[in-house]
Order: structure tokens, then sequence, then C-alpha cells
């Protein structure tokens, strides 16, 4: 007898837990341009062959980027990194994972509104899109499509000038004057990453909370080169890092700019005494304070002298016994230092502080409460239907964080899934979200999936153990994707199963962090049926599946891109799952070893694309 319960599971977890994960690409996709290149994935044995049955943007909109620029849609290649949201709901860099061009639209559509309390710019927004593209609705805590919105909803738009908060500026500043160091991305974007030892980790969760949502929830525990176990933690990637602190370091040495000496204040002061900061007693003493700096020189340290003296408190450079540079304050400035940094530092190094500043619990901002918020929702005021005069192909991306800001709103960028769990209840969910549950629980007509799911949820018959079995569906046509006009002219809805995972350990599984469970899904660890499983499971619910085109022997794939783009052409001269009229473009096709140990999709596009791009030069 199971104790699940829906009512009081984690369905965070439940939700990371089944996803399902991305599939690679057969030809190797390029990271700098999106092309693909000549190195395959490797197959073993037969290789069953099946069709891929699949919101989109104008070419001109423009999207924010990880470095603080924003960049036209149709330039964008795969690798490119963009601002989207995680699941916590920060702001981070994304990396792009595809490009799509869907050629031309049928009808456009525009939303409009006043931007107040977004920073500079614009009074207006207003962003072009396809009736289906989906924008966070923050009132309904979900993705909607363009054409589902009204006026009088709200969207979130980015804030204009996207800055640090003078508080997380500071416990930067401090941070990489003591044990941070800076990690800058290809884009631009940099990140703050610092590690302290298991016994401090109450420490690293302080200055996490000191950053707020600009903290990374990696907290990660390494083993350093003494044995002993280090905690380290690390802020998100934020193009205003590398803007105010880039130059803090020169050839991967850390240098202090002469401007940290007028940054220098109590909170940065706190951070850096925490990090490389020592108390010094003796009996019959007053307390004293020293500040290793053995990772600066001389030039260095007399900017930090500067900065110290500003706040009233006057070091000494010297060198310890073993030659390192060391800042030390005799009893006066040592007592003016803790006057400064006890209100910030917490119990967990008040190791640092005399006796007579301790036993309080140290003071940061509020959580919540933001200085000027990166994301500011605002009303949408005008709604525009049939647009016209739009000369345009429509555009798509799919990044790291399947969202990301054009014109400066969040927008989403759909296959399904039946997750039946050991209650007898089910959730239904498209990649990304889970959108309803049995009973209403949870209440989610996006993209049409619900409706078009439920029934067979409804007919699938209760899982027979204790486990969480998930029908992994393509649900097409309709008005779900902006293909859906290549398989059917009367927005008729399908649904083929093309996978299906038992969970029987999904209670330890489900113990994890969602760190934990989603690298476990990212590393195949989900236990996918193999072929004959997940055909006689489709027999007995009654499901049609993604239609089976073949097998062939690995030895015979090929691996040049034209003659895999002829397979395709031979393969599917259209799609073989068109619901009504005239079956359109097919997308392209999945391989697939039969044990399912082995998996890639091969579109259309992205061959034609390549081939193009090679023939041309361009």
């Amino acid at each position: 007898m199971s104790d699940f319960n829906v009512r009081t599971a984690n369905l965070t977890a439940v939700n990371s837990l089944t996803k399902y994960p991305p599939i690679p690409t057969y030809h190797s996709l390029d990271p700098r341009n999106g092309g693909l290149l000549d190195e395959t994935v490797a197959f073993a044995g037969r290789v069953l062959l099946t069709e891929k049955v699949d919101g989109c943007l104008p070419y001109t909109t423009r999207i924010s980027m990880a470095d603080g620029t924003r960049r036209i849609l149709g330039s964008l290649r795969a690798g490119d990194e963009v601002l989207g949201v995680d699941e916590s709901g920060s702001v981070i860099a994304t990396p792009i994972l595809q490009t799509f061009n869907n050629g031309k639209a049928e009808t456009w559509m525009r939303i409009k509104g006043r931007r107040l309390g977004a920073g500079r710019g614009s009074a207006f927004f207003s962003v072009t899109c396809t009736p289906n593209h989906r924008f966070w609705s923050p009132d309904r805590s979900e993705y909607i499509p363009a054409e589902k919105m009204s006026v009088g909803d709200e969207v979130s738009l980015l804030r204009s000038e996207l800055d640090l908060s003078p508080c997380q500026f500071s416990v930067l500043l401090g941070k990489l004057l003591g044990d941070g160091h800076l990690h800058r991305a290809a884009s631009g974007s940099s990140a703050v990453v610092w590690g302290h030892r298991q016994p401090d980790a109450e420490y690293v969760a302080w200055t996490q909370r000191a950053i707020g949502d600009l903290a990374s929830e990696a907290v990660r525990n390494l083993t350093s080169g003494y044995g002993s176990t280090i905690v380290s933690g690390r802020s998100t990637f934020h193009p205003c890092i590398t803007e105010h602190f880039g130059d803090m370091t020169d050839s991967g040495e850390k240098r202090v700019p002469e401007w940290v000496a007028d940054a220098l204040d109590p909170i940065a002061l706190a951070f850096w005494y925490m990090d490389d900061g020592s108390l010094m007693t003796s009996p019959d003493q007053e307390d004293r304070a020293t500040f290793s700096t053995n990772g600066f020189n001389e030039r260095d340290c007399a900017v930090l002298l500067r900065g110290l003296a500003r706040l009233g408190v006057n070091g000494e450079l010297m060198r310890d016994g073993r030659g390192y540079l060391t800042i030390r304050l005799n009893v006066t400035a040592a007592e003016r230092l803790f006057l400064l940094v006890a209100p910030y530092v917490p119990p967990a190094m008040q190791r640092k502080l005399p006796e007579r500043y301790r036993g309080h619990e140290g003071w940061l901002p509020p959580a919540g409460m933001r200085f000027k918020p990166p994301i500011v929702n605002q009303v949408i005021e005008e709604i525009e239907f049939d647009v016209e005069g739009v000369r345009s192909t429509r555009r798509d991306i799919e990044t790291g964080t399947h969202n990301f800001f054009a014109n400066g709103v969040l927008v989403h960028n759909s296959n399904g899934r039946i997750v039946s769990l050991p209650d007898g209840s089910y959730l239904i969910g498209s990649r990304e979200e889970l959108l309803y549950a049995r009973g209403d629980l949870i209440g989610n007509p996006a993209l049409g999936i619900v409706e078009a799911l439920r029934p067979i949820a409804d007919r699938l018959p209760p899982v027979d153990r204790d486990a969480i079995v998930v029908h992994y569906l393509e649900v097409y046509g309709g008005k779900v994707t902006a293909a859906s006009k290549h398989y059917t002219d009367s927005r008729t809805v399908g649904a083929r199963l093309f996978d299906v995972v038992v969970l029987d350990d999904y209670a330890e599984l489900l113990d994890w962090p969602v760190e934990r469970i989603s690298s476990w899904r990212e590393s195949a660890g989900q236990p996918f049926l193999a072929e004959p499983e997940l055909l006689a499971r489709a027999e007995a619910a009654g499901l049609p599946t993604v239609p089976r085109l073949g097998t062939v022997d690995a030895a015979e794939l090929p691996t040049d891109l034209e003659k895999t783009h002829r397979l395709l052409a031979e393969l599917l001269p259209a799609t073989t799952v068109a619901l009504d009229g005239t079956p359109g473009r097919a997308e392209g096709i999945v391989l697939r070893s039969e044990t399912r140990s082995a998996i890639a999709k091969a579109r259309f596009q992205d061959y034609e694309r390549t081939l193009k791009r090679r023939r041309t030069g361009r």
C-alpha cells in the first residue's frame, strides 16, 4: 500500500522528476551558429526510425542578451546567451539551445501597454507575435497564449537598466577582496564564486541570503587539495557583475582597482573581514585585528589602506613571519573596525569579534524586499488582432530556462505528459509545467494540452503497483504550435505516444533536492521502456504511437549531411499523421535504439539551413 498522496506531495519535485529530457540532434549542433557538424550520435544494433511530430515572433523582435544589450531575434544563433528567468524567479543568463525559422505567418497580433516604474526608455511596451505565442501571466502564475489574454491582464516586463542593489554590490565587493573570484562566461556576463570550510556552511548561506535573488542555488560540497570539505557558493551570471567588477582580475590574478578605495563601505568591509580577517587576542592586551592580503601586491594594498582610512580605520602594511603581506590594525583602529562590521556578522562568524560584540543574529535587508526589482508587472491596455504590414517570418528560440525577454516582455518558447500516480490520481503537464491534476487541484488549459490529454488520462488504467508511470505524448494540430497547419485544416487535435517511464524508486528520488533530480534526469537517469514493452503498453491502453517508419542496422545509417537529408526526404515526403485535409510538411524523424539506450532527432530545417550555408559560404 502506497503512502503517496497528491494533495500533500511535493509537486515541484514531481514535476522535475517527470519532465522529458532534451533529445540531441543526430548530427551535433555547432554552438557558434546553430548549424550541424559532421559528428553523429553513436548507435549500435537495430535502430528504430519514427516520425517526429511537432508560437513565434517576428524576425525583428529585440531579445534581451546576457551582456545587457538587445539583439534582433533573427540574428541570434545557438550558443548565444540571453536573459531568462529560472525556477526561483531570478533573472539569469541562459544559453540558446536552438533557433527556429517557421516561415510566414497567416496572422499576427500585437500586445501593448504603458511602462510604469520599469526604468528609463519608452513610456510604452509593444510585442508583435503569433496568436499562440505564450506570455507569462503573473496574476495567474502561468504562461498564457497571446490570443487568450485580455485588456487588463498583466505581463512581466524586464527593467531597462538592470543593476545590482547597493547591498549586492557591497557584498560581492567584499567577497572579491576576500575568498571570492570572478568567473566570466563567453557571453560576457560574470559570476562571483567563493568557498569556505564545512564548519562555516552557515556563513555560505548567510552570503547567499545577503545577495538575495542574485544567489545561485548551486551550493556544492567540494574536496580541497588538502582533503578537507569545502562548501562552494556563487552568484548567478549577470552582465552587471562584469560591468562593476571586471577590472578586479587581470590575467587570472586578483587586483584592486583605484575605485575600490572610494567604494569600500561597512558591508563590503564586513564580508572582507569575515573572509580574510583575524581577531588578535593576547593576555593583558586589548584586541587587535589583521587582514591577510597575500593575494595582492603592494600597489593593491595601498588602495585598500586608503579605503580603510576613509572609514576611519588606519592600518599598517607589514610582512608576517613567512614574508606575506598583511594589513595590521592597532587597538584603536581595530575597535573602529568592530563597530563598523559587527551588525553584519552572523553567529557562525562571530568568533572573529571580541566577546562584547557577540550574541546577536546579524542584520541583512529583509528577504523579498528588492531594491529596483528586475521584473516589473505591467497591465495590457490594448490588444490588436489581425495586424497588417508585418513583413517578417516567424522566429523562435529554445533556451535553457525555456523562456526569454522579447521587447522586454517575458515569453515562453509542446509535448505533453500524463503522470499516473500511486494513489490513483494523475497529473497532466506540458514539457516544462504541470497543467492539471485530477479533481481540478491544478487547472491550466495552456496550449490545448489538457483538453487533448484529459480523456486519455481518464481511461488509462490506474497504476497496479507502488510506482509513478509517465506517458509522454506529442500533442499536435489544433492551435498547439506554429506548425499545427501542417497537420489539420480544421484545428483538429491529435495525440501520439512516444515514450513511457516507470519509476519504482520514486519515493527516494522525491526526497532529493530539485537540483539533484534535474541533474539525474539530464544524465539519462529515467528508466524508459524498451520498444517491445512500450508497444505492449500502448496496445493495452489503446494509445496510437508516433508512426514507425522502419528499422535499419546502425552500420547502415548515413553519417554524411546530404545523405541524411535525402533519407529524411525519402522517408517523409509529407507528414504521415495528418488529421484532416492535405498532409503538410513533416518536421523530421527520431532515431532510437530498440532498448532506448540511445536516441536522437533529425529535422528537415536543420539540414536545409546547414547545407545552404555550406553551398553559399554564409
